[in-house]
């Protein structure tokens, strides 16, 4: 009997496995095949892209730039507590999703600590639908001599239906709120509740929370 145990990365995907068995009597035999591996641990930076899937960090991640990108619906990002650190070396964002819905993340720590950075936000969320955000602790510092930094804490562009409760936010920079809910083109903002959160911001330009439209609606 074989197993597998212990892992301690990502190890997802199609491997191959050649069995060989030699008898007392002389003869010997073997089998190949392939097997299918799906681990649900974060431990680096990466694309989440499997459909329903729930993930959790089991240790802090960093990246030069965006860290984890969602690419599936309904994906579930528990934190455990552990802190994702972005845009270490350019412009980049924590958690970046555009077009998936039902997103939820929870206890979860950002921090971006970078006075030269500039639109990096930890949360970056565009074009989707019903967002749940639980339990996210932020602090990021930024740019803080020019305007609209475009340093964001949670940052919902064209999405509707967000529940956000449970965020500790502050914000070091220009133009950078802790939320930022706007719209582009024709859309207009829908269905968004805010409970329960701290909410600071430093900088010229800023804001606890911003609720924007284009076109006015």
């Amino acid at each position: 009997i074989w197993r597998l145990n212990n892992f301690t990365d990502y190890v997802n995907g199609t491997y191959n496995y050649t069995f060989f068995v030699n008898a007392s009597n002389g003869l010997s035999t073997e089998e190949s095949g392939t097997f299918n591996i799906l681990v649900n641990l974060i431990t680096s930076c990466t694309e989440l892209n499997i459909t329903g899937m729930t993930y959790t960090l089991i240790k802090n991640i960093s990246s030069s730039g965006t860290c984890l990108n969602i690419t599936a619906n309904n994906i579930t990002i528990d934190g455990k507590g552990y802190t994702i650190f972005n845009a270490l070396s350019v412009s980049g964002h924590g958690i970046n999703v555009i077009t998936y819905n039902f997103t939820q993340l929870k206890n979860l720590n950002f921090i971006l600590d970078n006075s030269s950075r500039i639109s990096s936000r930890s949360i970056s969320i565009e074009k989707s639908k019903s967002i749940n955000a639980t339990n996210i602790t932020i602090k990021n510092r930024c740019r803080t001599d020019i305007s609209n930094v475009g340093c964001h804490g949670v940052y919902l562009i064209n999405t509707d239906n967000s529940f956000l409760y449970g965020l500790n936010i502050s914000i070091t920079a220009q133009g950078s709120n802790p939320i930022l809910i706007t719209t582009a083109g024709t859309n207009v903002n829908k269905n968004h509740k805010i409970i329960n959160s701290n909410l600071f911001s430093n900088g010229s330009g800023s804001a606890g929370i911003v609720i924007s439209s284009s076109n006015g609606g």
